[in-house]
């Protein structure tokens, strides 16, 4: 492994934050385009919407293996004619030692080792809103707005269990390029490389010569070849009751430490649309036929707005008080006791309000401007 790899920024959630999540996740949109994912971790007094575990969960493994490419050495192809044994040959002690022993395991393969259960989640239907249930995430995200069910139905992925130290999960985009939510219910460390939407045309020129796909799972890249190109990823390790969330179009794959539990479910935000993330169609030959596209012309901007203001909740009134000042700011008003603002043009009024906006720590939209009441009404995030 390179030193140029880096890992993504970590949350500490409170339950208000928990409870308001897509609206804390819309708040770092930034921070996701840019890392490819955030890292979430909870307080104590957050609470999650749980149940018992059935002892006999219907599990599709994954019968494959990952076999060195003959094309690069670099990138594993995921292929069920290579699976000639079920031992595990890579050593769990840090990254470098995996990517070390994957490359060096006998006939250049190794098993997934990993299961699904698609109708399966071990979250409860939350019965009151102090504990969390993730699969109503993504019926609260901008997904709200689709009426058919089956839409919203296929946005719950389900269970995935790793059986063992050094399963892999391959490289992955969320479906039809949506947000990706998800949570490590039990077992050993999972480690993610993550590959932002912006680097997408880099990495596909790198293996358009090999033809693979890099959305439903057929590859799986060992990282070097990213160092190795310049092609900008992010590390992260995800422990027991961590989530992670993977921004829309970004590129995501992951091994295990040991076994584990996990689940994950798609959503969308505004981005989605507006972005392009969702008319941004696969055209790969990959059996996708269970995910039926969500038809991304119902998503007017009219019923966009409406869901930020409804459901997002992000506009809000700031009294010229609420900005902080600084002090060579306030000894100049300090001089200028005998002066109001209503005294004041409106010209020279703005442009105290935007001296003032100029220091302040956010990106900010000016929404409208009342110098009688002296209160302006921002659209910000933190910068």
């Amino acid at each position: 492994m390179s030193n140029q790899k880096k890992n993504i920024p970590t949350f500490l959630l409170n339950s208000n934050d928990l409870e308001n999540l897509l609206g804390f996740i819309y708040n770092q949109e930034d921070l996701l385009k840019q890392f490819g994912g955030i890292k979430l971790q909870l307080n104590s007094d957050c609470k999650l919407s749980l149940k018992k575990r059935r002892k006999n969960l219907n599990l599709r493994p994954m019968k494959v293996n990952v076999i060195q490419s003959n094309m690069n050495k670099c990138i594993y192809e995921v292929n069920s004619s290579s699976l000639s044994s079920t031992d595990q040959c890579v050593e769990m002690n840090d990254p470098n030692k995996f990517w070390h022993s994957l490359s060096n395991c006998k006939d250049k393969s190794q098993p997934l080792n990993i299961s699904f259960a698609s109708d399966v989640s071990f979250f409860a239907r939350r019965k009151s809103s102090l504990s969390f249930d993730l699969n109503r995430i993504p019926n609260e995200s901008l997904l709200k707005l689709v009426k058919k069910k089956k839409w919203k139905d296929q946005c719950i992925e389900g269970v995935r269990r790793a059986h063992g130290p050094g399963s892999i999960f391959p490289l992955t985009c969320g479906k039809q390029r949506l947000f990706r939510l998800d949570y490590h219910h039990e077992g050993g460390n999972h480690h993610w490389y993550i590959i932002p939407h912006s680097q997408r045309d880099r990495l596909q020129k790198l293996i358009n010569n090999c033809n693979y796909c890099l959305d439903h799972g057929q590859i799986f890249v060992d990282p070097s070849i990213l160092d190795q190109h310049e092609i900008r990823y992010f590390h992260c390790i995800q422990q027991p009751n961590e989530f992670v969330v993977f921004s829309a179009g970004s590129l995501c794959q992951s091994f295990s430490t040991n076994s584990s539990w996990s689940e994950s479910v798609v959503f969308a935000l505004p981005s989605w649309i507006v972005e392009g993330h969702a008319s941004s169609l696969p055209t790969c030959q990959c059996q996708t036929n269970s995910f039926h596209s969500i038809d991304y012309t119902l998503f007017t901007t009219e019923l966009i707005h409406k869901y930020i203001q409804t459901s997002l909740n992000l506009q809000t009134s700031f009294h010229l008080h609420s900005l902080d000042l600084s002090q060579q700011q306030q000894q100049q008003q300090q001089q200028q006791d005998t002066t109001s603002l209503q005294d004041l043009t409106f010209d020279e009024t703005n442009e105290i309000f935007m001296d003032l906006l100029s220091n302040c720590d956010y990106d900010y939209d000016l929404l409208s401007f009342d110098k009688d009441s002296v209160c302006i009404d921002l659209y910000f995030t933190q910068a």
